[in-house]
């Protein structure tokens, strides 16, 4: 009925399904798919988040929610689910078969999962204080300044990796990972590029170096000492990379770290118009501001903005191994 545009009687349909069948989860679907055609943002929101209630195993029903989370405006949309932990995958949905409660026993009687959306404009959330809670969040990019700042405060549980808009893209060693990590189990090494400086072991801090650069001078960053830094980027120009090195350097915040990792700087050397041959590359740029910082260092990590987003969980202990390459 909907395709045919008589909206109106779908709803009416639908609403008296449910009506008779409370319990009506493809009911609650229709309903929610009817209102967020009918532009009825917030009802459809409840009545879909009633759906995937009602049926879990409802691929079509996450994706509209989504949508409908996304066309409501909030800075981030999210899916909060308890027990278990979904992937949306296209038009289908892999379930975690086992319970993140059983693994992660908060006060409540489940773990929350909280995977973004999209994140443009995170930080502004930060001007307002945040009730921070115990359990995961997932997210990479622009979402740097909410784990940070959420670290910042002590809580862990917080995983630099793939957004829903992204997961369905990644491969499956990626999204295996994802899963090892919320569910208690080891997670594999990854590598990349060796730059020596020896082996260390620390507290990981994984972010968006622009976004961790304009979050210097508040008190939403952890503390560095004796930590890993992972940064990533992407679409900044070369000499933009330098200043916010530059940045990091001035501050202090890489002098007190014990080891530093490259993730994916995607699109950061296509600058227009630029004499290449008399200006610095950004392997250049990298090697001239850290390499008397005399730590290990491993560039091109598969982090960041690239197609096998290794996540990564904030505050956990690593080590870095400058002289093969190799994060674990």
């Amino acid at each position: 009925m909907q395709e045919q545009g008589n909206v109106l009687e779908a709803f009416q349909c639908y609403s008296t399904a449910i009506r008779i069948r409370p319990d009506f989860a493809i009911a609650y679907g229709n309903l929610g798919s009817c209102l967020l055609v009918s532009g009825e943002v917030q009802r459809a929101i409840c009545a879909l988040r009633r759906a995937v209630q009602l049926e879990p195993n409802f691929p079509d029903a996450y994706n509209n929610l989504g949508n409908a989370l996304r066309d409501f405006n909030k800075p981030f949309a999210m899916l909060q689910l308890s027990g278990e932990f979904r992937m949306i995958k296209g038009d289908t949905t892999e379930l975690m078969s086992r319970e993140l409660s059983q693994k992660h026993q908060r006060k409540a009687d489940a773990c929350e999962a909280i995977e973004c959306y999209r994140t443009g404009g995170s930080a502004r959330l930060l001007e307002r204080q945040q009730p921070w809670k115990e359990g995961w969040m997932i997210g990479f990019s622009d979402l740097t300044s909410i784990l940070l700042a959420r670290l910042a405060s002590g809580f862990h549980g917080g995983i630099h990796g793939p957004l829903i808009t992204t997961l369905g893209s990644e491969p499956d060693w990626s999204k295996d990972r994802l899963k090892s990590i919320l569910f208690g189990n080891s997670i594999p090494d990854i590598h990349g590029d060796p730059w020596g400086g020896g082996i260390t072991k620390g507290s990981l801090i994984v972010g968006n170096l622009t976004v961790l650069t304009h979050l210097i001078g508040t008190k939403h960053l952890p503390n560095f000492n004796n930590s890993i830094l992972i940064i990533e980027d992407i679409a900044e120009a070369p000499y933009r990379i330098d200043r916010m090195l530059t940045h990091l350097r001035l501050a202090g915040i890489l002098q007190q770290l014990s080891g530093l990792g490259f993730g994916s700087f995607t699109s950061c050397n296509d600058e227009e118009n630029v004499d290449k041959k008399n200006s610095f590359g950004l392997l250049d740029i990298f090697r001239d501001r850290t390499q008397d910082l005399k730590i290990p260092i491993v560039s091109n990590l598969p982090v960041g903005h690239c197609l096998g987003n290794a996540s990564l969980p904030q505050g956990s202990q690593a080590i870095l191994n400058g002289n093969k390459g190799k994060l674990d």
